[in-house]
């Protein structure tokens, strides 16, 4: 599990360590919080000869999964659509959309997005895809998207609070903003707050995931089943575990999506 002391991996692995408790298996966890831990970590599981490895949210390296398909270590792959194994996921893209289409049906036409970057050393893809569907709802609404209204940086709420800052410095500023995760909305309220700019009726903001967080504070944001993705994730690694046979063909479960409408959206300032 990469950064599993993030608030969304949290959620997942509590959905997945109630389901292996149950089936009386004790839980190995490995940690990836730098990129060259990647293949030191998976190297280490395969050492640790598991019944089973259930990998959340990235996807497992070439040369370590081939070894431990050939000893015949069953895989289930959490939180990310990886067609070779069996996986839960949800539509990242369709997410970005219904976030943007949420804000852009309030009225607003000056619309940014904070994420991570782009391009990152651990095949992460929600954030790419979740702007990706920033990018389709604000075409499909005839908006532009300004350069400087696309902000990436580092997944962390301080991150999200300094992108906000110069997001608001600009002559021309956001009246919303996508975010790709929880986290990183609290961000953006922190710079909006710290500016002295009203949620939301300076600013609007939506986040992703709909951790525990974002209830408290009123955060509007796009729900994904983050326990039950980790509760799915389990059980279809123990019926793999369980089984005589291989399955014939990796099962793919889509998880659904939900806008969840709270206090941090409303209509763009007049």
């Amino acid at each position: 599990a990469p950064f599993f002391t993030h608030p969304s991996a949290v959620l997942l692995l509590r959905g997945a360590e109630e389901r292996f408790t149950a089936s009386g298996y004790d839980i190995v966890l490995y940690n990836i919080g730098r990129p060259e831990q990647v293949r030191e970590q998976f190297r280490n599981v395969v050492d640790g000869r598991p019944d089973g490895v259930l990998v959340i949210a990235m996807p497992p390296p070439e040369r370590e999964l081939e070894r431990l398909l050939a000893a015949r270590v069953p895989i289930v792959v959490v939180d990310f659509r990886y067609p070779a194994l069996s996986h839960t996921y949800i539509d990242n893209v369709a997410g970005g959309e219904l976030a943007t289409r949420h804000l852009i049906e309030l009225g607003h036409r000056r619309i940014a997005f904070v994420g991570d970057p782009s391009v990152n050393p651990y095949g992460f893809d929600s954030s790419v895809d979740r702007c990706a569907g920033f990018r389709r709802a604000m075409a499909r609404a005839g908006l532009e998207i300004p350069t400087a209204y696309i902000k990436e940086g580092p997944h962390a709420r301080h991150v999200a609070h300094r992108l906000t800052a110069e997001l608001l410095s600009l002559e021309d500023p956001p009246t919303a903003v996508v975010t790709a995760s929880d986290t990183q909305a609290l961000g953006v309220l922190d710079g909006a707050n710290n500016l002295g700019v009203s949620v939301p009726h300076g600013l609007s903001v939506i986040g992703f995931d709909d951790i525990e967080a974002a209830a408290y504070v009123g955060l509007t944001t796009v729900r994904q089943p983050l326990a039950l993705s980790g509760a799915r994730g389990a059980e279809l690694l123990l019926e793999a575990i369980s089984a005589i046979q291989p399955l014939a063909a990796p099962i793919a479960e889509q998880l659904p999506l939900e806008l969840i409408v709270r206090k941090s959206t409303a209509p763009p300032p007049k």
